[in-house]
């Protein structure tokens, strides 16, 4: 059997294909790097504090509300919220009114307590935001 088309026309169309993936990904995903380099250079407000099971045990025990950010360096999706909802000044100023302790859960290495917790909502992976209520008492 032979090829219907010539090689240099399967070669153009080769061409062609690689071009449109790669135009169309940088089309889809360009804005998500963006915004995880805008991420990366944006100064931290100093307000979100390092998660550990005992930090967050101690804050509910204290009877604070309490918002976990489960993220990772890593993760494109985790720094695109984190510039467009979490540091939001609207989501900063009703954190701050409502007295919330904001903790991150840095999963950038995989730390086994974290990994735990993700299994144990049922999650795979980051991102994943869970909020703690302040406990009646």
């Amino acid at each position: 059997m032979t090829p219907v088309a010539s090689g240099r026309a399967r070669a153009v169309a080769g061409v062609i294909i690689l071009l449109l993936l790669g135009f169309s990904g940088y089309y889809f995903v360009g804005e998500k790097f963006s915004a995880s380099r805008l991420a990366a250079t944006t100064q931290d407000t100093g307000d979100w504090q390092a998660f550990t099971p005992a930090r967050l045990q101690s804050e509910l025990s204290e009877g604070h509300t309490v918002f976990v950010d489960f993220t990772a360096a890593w993760c494109i999706t985790c720094k695109f919220n984190e510039v467009s909802v979490l540091e939001n000044a609207a989501v900063r100023e009703a954190f701050q009114r409502h007295a919330v302790t904001k903790l991150k859960a840095d999963w950038t290495n995989g730390d086994p307590e974290i990994t735990k917790l993700l299994q144990h909502f049922g999650r795979p992976g980051v991102p994943l935001y869970v909020l703690y209520p302040r406990q009646p008492g």
